[in-house]
């Protein structure tokens, strides 16, 4: 790996409460996005995230799209970084109960996908968590252009 290059990035802060293990926060990112060289140019480690995320925006109607895309301006860094911790404590974006069935279905293709990249019983709980809330449980924001 060339010096600037961070292909993946995975932070995970695991608590034991008493309602069980908690995982927060969670980032997920590479940058670059696409390996341009060396032994693994062309790879893509979130790609297939990032089409799926890009189909469900892409999907939204003018009325979702004003309530999911919190801003077209891409952030310049982590929204939770250290001093911001409060700045994503009440959800924003769309209510996934108001996603039609195709739409919920890349819902949580999204989410199996994410959490699949954590390990294997700590993503299959957290899948489940989610899921069992239901859509009216999950909203779906989008940052960036």
């Amino acid at each position: 790996m060339s010096a600037g290059q961070k292909h993946l990035q995975d932070r995970r802060r695991c608590t034991q409460t008493e309602h069980g293990m908690r995982m927060t926060p969670l980032f997920l990112g590479a940058a670059p996005v696409r390996v341009e060289t060396g032994p693994r140019a062309g790879t893509a480690p979130l790609a297939h995230i990032e089409t799926i995320a890009l189909a469900l925006r892409n999907s939204l109607s003018a009325e979702q799209a004003s309530l999911a895309v919190l801003s077209m301006k891409k952030p310049h860094d982590i929204l939770l970084q250290p001093g911001r911790e409060t700045s994503l404590m009440e959800p924003e974006g769309l209510p996934a109960g108001t996603l039609t069935g195709p739409q919920r279905g890349l819902l949580i293709r999204l989410v199996s996908a994410y959490s699949g990249l954590l390990a294997t019983d700590l993503g299959t709980t957290a899948q489940r968590r989610l899921l069992e809330g239901g859509p009216d449980a999950m909203t779906f924001a989008w940052i960036g252009g």
